[in-house]
């Protein structure tokens, strides 16, 4: 599944080396919705952190995502879910 989210960067955080062969980074995106702003943040990993270098904090974006879910037996609770998104930020121009 393919979504979109436009927004203004409110934060970009430093890439994280996790382990020896893993890094993730997050940001959030501050989106319109209603109302009320909505705050989502996103992670990027491996190759994909440095897609946010050419992004400044305050700038419009538009974040391409797929979201992805699983399903695995809790001990107590029986079934559970995840859900992870996979983003791919760009230049938005109005």
């Amino acid at each position: 599944m393919s979504y979109e989210a436009v927004g203004k960067l409110l934060k970009k955080y430093d890439t994280e080396q996790k382990s020896q062969t893993f890094q993730a980074r997050e940001f959030v995106l501050e989106v319109v919705d209603g109302q009320y702003p909505q705050f989502i943040k996103f992670q990027l990993t491996q190759d994909r952190c440095s897609l946010l270098d050419p992004f400044e904090e305050g700038a419009e974006m538009k974040v391409h995502f797929d979201l992805r879910g699983r399903e695995w037996n809790g001990k107590q609770d029986g079934c559970k879910g995840a859900i992870g998104c996979s983003p791919f930020p760009k230049h938005t121009k109005y």
